[in-house]
């Protein structure tokens, strides 16, 4: 019970099954659900067969433990058969209490066969969220508007249009690569008024001096 309380959701199944073998009965038992889907055992009780009063008195002593869970209202699921809806009820006022779907379809198959329904029954089951069993319409649903709301006419200049836009004034504009001379690869002037090129300058090393034997 402490992995309920601490972390399970407040989600309680209720079931039971008939026992085979020497002695027989049916087994009551009370399951929650943890974080990951995993199936938490609460308690379980041995009877001689499923009834009202069986399920009554499991339910009580099951009840102080489950009110010990934080979040209000325990919600029961299960196939509401053999007076679980009365003992439910008459313990647990205010839980909601919900058919198991694999109980309901099981009497669905039985008048209705087909794959098809099997998919669509089962996508019904997943649909818990409104935008789910609720979607939006499709065009052919939309309601035709009174007001017609006519675009603007697009007026085209002449000439061809710019391949680059205008830039705003907070952008950087990109800086042009000057061009150099193809002789003296030397910017500010081309091959034809080129002049030779840069006028060399001397040498700022120190020159070694010779000796020479005079």
């Amino acid at each position: 019970m402490r992995a309920f309380i601490n972390g399970c959701r407040n989600v309680v199944g209720l079931d039971g099954c008939h026992l085979k073998g020497k002695y027989g009965g049916c087994l009551l038992s009370a399951t929650a659900l943890d974080g990951q889907n995993g199936l938490v055992p609460l308690g379980i009780m041995i009877c001689k067969n499923e009834c009202a009063e069986n399920w009554f008195l499991f339910l009580k002593h099951l009840k102080p433990r489950l009110d010990e869970h934080p979040v209000e209202g325990i919600n029961f699921i299960s196939d509401r058969q053999k007076g679980l809806r009365e003992a439910v009820h008459k313990l647990f006022p205010t839980s909601p209490h919900r058919f198991c779907f694999r109980h309901m379809y099981k009497n669905f198959k039985s008048h209705f066969k087909g794959s098809k329904l099997h998919t669509m029954f089962w996508n019904a089951a997943k649909a818990y969220k409104a935008k789910h069993f609720q979607p939006l319409e499709g065009p052919d649903d939309w309601e035709e508007p009174r007001v017609i709301i006519v675009p603007p006419l697009l007026i085209r200049k002449q000439g061809r249009p710019r391949k680059n836009r205008r830039k705003a004034y907070d952008e950087t504009l990109h800086e042009k690569k000057p061009r150099c001379c193809s002789k003296c690869k030397q910017p500010g002037h081309n091959k034809t008024t080129c002049g030779g090129g840069p006028i060399g300058s001397n040498s700022t090393k120190k020159r070694i001096r010779l000796e020479v034997d005079g």
